[in-house]
């Protein structure tokens, strides 16, 4: 736990994140964040690109895609600016269009063969429109557009992912109120509620650093003892084989066995 923050819960958690990104970022290096469906506004994109964070969600409020229509998220971009709008996009009928800029600040148009989107079976579920005064079909779209459509091909990324870090948040801030009856803190005010968060963090955090250090000794103790094993398992071949050719050795030098005369132990 690196930052804590208690406001009313009336407070929008993109507002939130957008009072905490600045300084986070400064002091931490994050280059990731997940968050939940709730953690997402203009300004937290703004923020996000001038900080080079990438965000991924679990869920995106708001209005959902329509089912069955190809949107922008289904298209691919590629761009060579950290910031801006894509240099072309490629839609899922495979066919490139390079991006120009709209006749609005902060609009992109991106223009389809018309000859090409003819024969495409996915025409009518696509978000283009045809020309009037010239042949292709076109793709209007904006910088909020964009960050939207990413947001969405991220969130749907961390779903079909194998593992998933949400669960792991959650159960962070679990153990910071779990200490509190019925998970309530015991304080009124929010100076209060905040000393208490922040001391309750401190603690989880010094019982995380601890098993993890455990861990890491244990780990290491494992590894010498497997190393020694190893090393012990390479040795015995080299015994064996030292104790066999001594054996020939001998029997070659001494093949008849050695009598003691009887004066040698008198005295």
């Amino acid at each position: 736990m690196v930052n804590v923050q208690s406001e009313p819960n009336t407070t929008d958690d993109a507002a939130l994140l957008a009072a905490a990104l600045p300084e986070l970022a400064e002091r931490s290096d994050v280059d990731e964040l997940h968050t939940d469906g709730g953690s997402h506004s203009p300004q937290v994109d703004d923020l996000l690109q001038t900080h080079h964070v990438r965000q991924v969600q679990t869920a995106i409020r708001g209005l959902q895609p329509t089912e069955g229509k190809v949107g922008l998220e289904d298209m691919t971009g590629q761009t060579n600016a950290d910031n801006g709008p894509p240099e072309c996009v490629t839609c899922p009928g495979g066919q490139r269009a390079e991006v120009v800029g709209g006749r609005k600040e902060g609009r992109s148009v991106a223009t389809f063969a018309a000859s090409v989107c003819a024969d495409c079976p996915l025409r009518a579920q696509g978000p283009t429109q045809p020309l009037v005064r010239r042949a292709g079909t076109v793709l209007r779209f904006s910088q909020r557009a964009v960050n939207v459509a990413l947001r969405r091909q991220r969130c749907a990324e961390e779903r079909a992912a194998e593992r998933h870090l949400r669960p792991a948040v959650e159960a962070t801030i679990r153990a910071i109120t779990h200490p509190f009856r019925n998970g309530k803190a015991p304080v009124r005010g929010r100076p209060r509620v905040s000393m208490l968060l922040i001391g309750s963090a401190a603690m989880n955090n010094v019982r995380q650093i601890y098993r993890c250090q455990r861990s890491q000794e244990a780990a290491g103790q494992a590894e010498e003892g497997s190393q020694k094993a190893s090393g012990n398992a390479r040795k015995r071949p080299v015994l064996s084989s030292c104790a066999s050719l001594w054996t020939r050795l001998r029997a070659l030098l001494c093949p008849m066995p050695l009598v003691q005369p009887a004066w040698a132990c008198s005295r």
